[in-house]
């Protein structure tokens, strides 16, 4: 009797085993849900995201059945079994970002799944600080390197039981600034009493506040007066002063970290493709991430913000260019004679025409009146309103606008042979011609078919439109008029200004802590202290130049000394003594 009970008892074992495990399986598959269902009503999140496996099907029906009766938000569940599945899911969470902002996502999946899942977000390029990625896992292995993020842009967390369905961990990156990319213990979960830290996720910003000394990669360009570089043969390099170059060096001193200049091998800024390609320049290497950020006068274009992230802008600069300028009149010509006379002849019959269309459009004006307005106009003088009437305003409006002809006038220039029309190497200027208004793009075609019409640096450009006349320069207003003091400004006529554009310091797409550089950024603009900087660079022209800034030679010294203030005599007044005796002479005659 003994035996057969025993036998039983053996033979009823397996089942007792099986029922034993199923219910455990439930136990902790319920521990899993409310320590889950914890985390996420703790998480800022628009929108959640289950995604799973098929292997892991029953754990994620659960979690989303648990999440739809508690949670009061968005909540999408994906499974993603194979390499399109994937391309599927993160199709739709990129297309979610735009509607919802904050997303995250709980990853339920295996150790072969994982890699391919991390692999194909890499390929897939959603990169995004307002995308959290959480891996719950039975069981991480602690040595495991699986799921350290390839770049600090992906934002990743991993929430494990250990066995242990009453106790939870959760690893994230993001955590200390020094290695954003590595996993660090942040919080810890218990059934009996929560979470132990709050907030429960570290913000990103207070944690980049001070990033302890890490040492970020920057590329520097030689571009006055925004860097002065200096390099002796192919070895040293060594950055001598400049504006970004002393705000760069404010900024890292407030967020606590260093940085290490990089010698490009291009030698210009570069324009991304916009199509996630890499293109070329310097700010290629941020698009490939193999630097951290560039200080360096980096205009912002659409192009650009597809591949790359701008911070707050440091400087509002205009497109413009520069001609040579024609020699210098006699002192008895200065004033009488301050425009060609082919320019007199078409500001005249402008006048005679548009003055009298003024007069018969307005009302309760008279014919005087209406003529010194247009002269005004074209002569680029302020004026006073001419009539109330909408109609007199809109032909004002109407003749201000096309008194501005410079840029269809260098595109005739250009296209007639007279002009040499030159621009630097993958600069915003090109993007600016080549995406603008209709002038913009002939003026561009018409410099593609020129023999020579680009330039490595500005400051060749500048030295180039010195040499001789029949050139043309295009580039940033400020940069411009820098080099204009360092070459002889009496040696170039400035046009006007073409469009506005803003620059800023370049960061790599999704960087955590680009919140941390707005913010000191404007503070420093509010403070007037970006407007200082560049100031003190203009101030020292002329110096000693200590703090490397190359000294112009002796001609262009001389030059800038006829600039200088001199004792009036009466050969500078003769212009005025011409005009006087002009008006005496017209008014005995009539």
């Amino acid at each position: 009797m003994g035996r057969r009970a025993h036998c039983k008892l053996l033979a009823c074992l397996p089942i007792f085993m099986i029922l034993s495990q199923c219910f455990g399986i439930q136990l902790l598959e319920k521990g899993i849900t409310i320590a889950l269902r914890e985390l996420i009503s703790k998480a800022k999140t628009g929108e959640l995201q289950i995604v799973f496996d098929r292997e892991n099907y029953r754990l994620a029906t659960n979690v989303l059945k648990d999440a739809q009766n508690t949670l009061s938000l968005a909540i999408n569940a994906h499974q993603v079994t194979d390499a399109k599945e994937m391309e599927q899911h993160f199709n739709i969470t990129r297309d979610a970002l735009t509607k919802y902002g904050e997303i995250m996502s709980v990853v339920i999946v295996n150790l072969e799944t994982v890699q391919q899942f991390l692999k194909q977000l890499e390929k897939s390029e959603l990169e995004s600080q307002q995308l959290l990625h959480i891996f719950l896992w039975y069981d991480w292995p602690r040595k495991s390197k699986l799921l350290q993020a390839q770049n600090e842009a992906v934002r990743i967390a991993i929430y494990s039981s250990y066995s242990n369905s009453k106790v939870f961990k959760l690893f994230s990156t993001h955590s200390y600034a020094k290695s954003p990319t590595k996993l660090h213990l942040i919080n810890a979960w218990s059934e009996e009493e929560g979470f132990s830290n709050f907030p429960v996720f570290l913000n990103t910003k207070e944690v980049f506040k001070n990033m302890k000394g890490r040492v970020l990669r920057v590329p520097v360009l030689h571009k006055p007066p925004w860097y002065f570089v200096r390099k002796e043969g192919n070895v040293s390099l060594e950055v001598i002063g400049g504006r970004d170059y002393q705000l760069l060096k404010e900024i890292a001193t407030r967020m606590n970290f260093k940085y290490q200049y990089l010698d490009p091998a291009e030698k210009s800024q570069g324009i991304p493709t916009g199509s996630g390609k890499a293109g070329k320049g310097v700010l290629s290497l941020l698009q490939k991430r193999r630097v951290d950020l560039f200080v360096g006068d980096a205009t912002i274009t659409y192009e650009r913000t597809l591949d790359l992230d701008f911070s707050f802008f440091t400087t509002a600069d205009s497109v413009s260019f520069i001609t040579h300028a024609p020699r210098p009149l006699s002192e008895a010509w200065a004033l009488v004679r301050p425009f060609h006379w082919q320019v007199w002849l078409s500001v005249w019959i402008s006048i005679a025409v548009t003055g009298p269309a003024l007069y018969l459009i307005s009302k309760n004006t008279s014919l005087g009146n209406c003529i010194w307005a247009t002269t005004a106009i074209l002569l680029k003088q302020s004026i006073r309103e001419v009539g109330r009437s909408n109609k007199t305003r809109f032909v004002t409006i109407l003749i201000s606008i096309t008194a501005t002809y410079t840029l269809s006038e260098l595109a005739s220039a250009v296209e007639d042979e007279r002009v040499l029309c030159l621009i630097e190497e993958r600069s915003s200027g090109g993007e600016f011609l080549k995406n603008g208004t209709r002038e913009a793009q002939r003026l561009w075609r018409l410099m593609k078919q020129q023999s020579q019409w680009m330039v490595p640096s500005v400051e060749r450009g500048v030295a180039l439109v010195r040499a001789g006349r029949g050139r043309a320069l295009i580039a940033g207003r400020e940069t411009l008029l820098f080099e204009m003091q360092r070459f002889g400004q009496r040696n170039f006529h400035l046009g006007d200004s073409l469009s506005t554009q803003y620059s800023a310091i370049a960061l790599q797409r999704a960087c955590p802590f680009l919140e941390n550089i707005n913010m000191i950024l404007m503070s420093l603009f509010e403070a007037g202290i970006l407007d200082r900087m560049t100031a003190i660079e203009y101030s020292r022209l002329g110096t000693s130049q200590k703090e490397g800034k190359e000294r112009v030679d002796s001609v262009e010294q001389n030059e800038l000394e006829v600039m200088q203030a001199k004792p009036m005599s009466l050969k500078m007044l003769q212009g005025a003594f011409f005009v006087l005796f002009s008006g005496y002479l017209l008014g005995g005659i009539f």
